[in-house]
């Protein structure tokens, strides 16, 4: 979720704040000096359906020479925050002020629209602070996203993602790919509010994926706010609606499986792979071996790989040409085919 906190931040990539990450990547740690201070409500979706609590508050904050953030609430709530390294170098302070609150008017309870005190350093002699004030205006809807389908299977290593106009919604997108398994961010960029696609490169071949589209508000403009001892910095008041599928790309050895199966249908249609025997009893012996490489293909869709590379030893020992098992088809593509089932199973995960 675009609410989550993992062991590598994700970047705002709006124009103004790619280039303040680049110049932020070059000095982390100097002379206390901060550059910008992203504060965001949010509202997280599952497949198009509202969480259960989905309502939360956090914060990043970026700049040189900070050596620890706390941020103070109107109500004298206050939430420290932690370090991590930004998606694609840098630094950045990260602050995760409320999370699963099941309505908006319960979060404004705890955390009402108001000014914040951010303090930066605090007990340091470059000791700093600057207070904020949050009231964003939520967006009108959130991105309905069209592919993948929510739990989908076998979604190619570069697909292309979809989602309905979300033109009037808010003021821009943000997308982001995540290896849902070991939380890390693979890409993410932000897009026009327009936009309705985005391919973002290869993916993790056999592994569950996270994909999130962000509609945001307050998102393009900063304002310009001093701190206490004047450093100037830009502060954005953010709301967004995420909306999140998980999916599952396809295996090496899936789309290798794949692959064979076609040869067979190919060498099935010309002629050079022939079920041993004749007349039904050759049909008969075709239709099982075939049925062996599909039944590994199902297996492979539901992870259930140990079972995926019986049936596919099971299916090379009857065309491998050695006298026994005796083989159950014969012909011109017998031997490639052999091959291209050893090469299913060395892709096979363990």
């Amino acid at each position: 979720m675009c609410t989550e906190k993992t062991k590598v931040f994700r970047a705002f990539l709006t124009p103004v704040i790619v280039s303040l990450v680049l110049i932020i990547a070059a000095d982390a740690f100097g002379q206390l000096d901060v550059h910008l201070i992203h504060f965001t409500t949010s509202k997280s979706y599952s497949a198009g359906r509202s969480d259960i609590m989905p309502y939360g508050l956090w914060a990043m904050v970026l700049g040189d020479g900070i050596n620890s953030v706390q941020v103070t609430s109107p109500t004298n709530i206050t939430a420290v925050g932690e370090l991590g390294e930004l998606f694609g170098g840098g630094w950045g302070w990260f602050i995760d002020l409320a999370e699963d609150y099941a309505t908006l008017r319960w979060l404004r309870r705890d955390f009402p629209i108001g000014y914040y005190k951010f303090t930066f350093n605090k007990g340091q002699i470059d000791e700093d602070s600057v207070m904020v004030y949050t009231n964003p205006v939520p967006p009108t809807g959130f991105a309905n996203i069209t592919y993948p389908a929510n739990r989908a299977i076998n979604v190619p290593v570069t697909p292309t993602f979809t989602w309905d106009s979300c033109l009037g919604y808010g003021d821009s997108l943000f997308v982001s790919i995540e290896d849902e398994e070991a939380e890390v961010w693979l890409n993410m960029s932000s897009l026009n509010i327009g936009e309705t696609s985005w391919t973002p490169g290869p993916l993790l071949p056999g592994r569950l994926h996270d994909f999130e589209v962000c509609v945001q508000t307050g998102s393009i403009w900063g304002q310009t706010l001093s701190t206490y001892n004047g450093d100037p910095l830009i502060y954005f008041d953010v709301f967004e609606y995420n909306n999140e599928v998980l999916f599952t790309v396809v295996s090496v050895a899936k789309e290798k499986l794949v692959q064979t199966l076609e040869f067979f249908d190919v060498s099935v249609a010309d002629d050079t792979l022939e079920g041993v025997g004749s007349g039904a009893l050759a049909e008969y012996q075709l239709d099982a071996l075939r049925n062996m490489l599909e039944t590994a293909s199902n297996f492979i869709d539901y992870a259930f790989y140990g079972a995926a590379r019986q049936q596919l030893q099971d299916a090379y020992i009857r065309c491998d040409g050695e006298p026994y098992p005796a083989d159950l088809v014969t012909g011109e593509s017998v031997e490639q085919l052999a091959a291209m089932i050893l090469d299913v199973i060395d892709n096979l995960p363990e």
